[in-house]
């Protein structure tokens, strides 16, 4: 019996997708995002509402991400990514707070998401660690009534710390080595 193993061309563009930024162009929908600037810790600035759900347009979300705050880098190892998200919600909550297991300690962004349109926050890294985040959704989606939808997902993006981007890339090149070592064990 002949097996042989191959690394999938999309998987790999799917994993360097998320060391680079792809170009892409978010649906821009109301209302404004500037409602959470109210609350602790502040965000500095916020890009949105974009309207769809941010997991299904991930390249177009880094790239706004990467155009609206950069990552303060020309190394295209250095662009944003996603380090967490969370879905299991309660989705009639308009506000709360989002309590993260492992404190973040630099800038990163934060995108709220209610029924189908979500906004983007930047958090500048001061003040930092951040452990928590009080959110609202009136600056992500309101109904036909101006009221503020449930929230129904969020997740956070930040730059990868350069010992991050090595140990992606040499987990990339292991599993590939240890493919291509395995196709050539069974062709042989």
């Amino acid at each position: 019996m002949r097996i042989v193993y191959r690394i999938s061309v999309s998987a790999l563009a799917l994993a360097l997708a998320a060391v680079s930024p792809a170009e892409g162009q978010l649906t821009s929908v109301s209302p404004d995002c500037n409602f959470i600037l109210d609350v602790d810790p502040d965000a500095i600035a916020c890009s949105g509402a974009w309207y769809g759900n941010n997991k299904n347009q991930e390249a177009e979300v880094l790239a706004q991400i990467e155009a609206d705050w950069g990552s303060g880098s020309t190394d295209p190892e250095d662009y944003w990514f996603e380090v967490g998200y969370s879905e299991d919600l309660d989705y009639e909550a308009t506000s709360g707070t989002i309590t993260f297991v492992n404190p973040i300690e630099k800038e990163f962004v934060l995108a709220l998401r209610a029924a189908n349109q979500f906004s983007l926050y930047y958090f500048d890294g001061v003040g930092a660690p951040y452990t928590s985040i009080d959110w609202v959704t009136s600056g992500t989606s309101v109904n036909k009534n101006g009221q503020p939808q449930g929230l129904s997902g969020w997740t956070v993006y930040n730059v990868p710390e350069p010992a991050t981007v090595f140990l992606l890339g040499a987990g990339l090149l292991a599993m590939t080595g240890m493919a291509w070592r395995r196709r050539d064990e069974v062709i042989a």
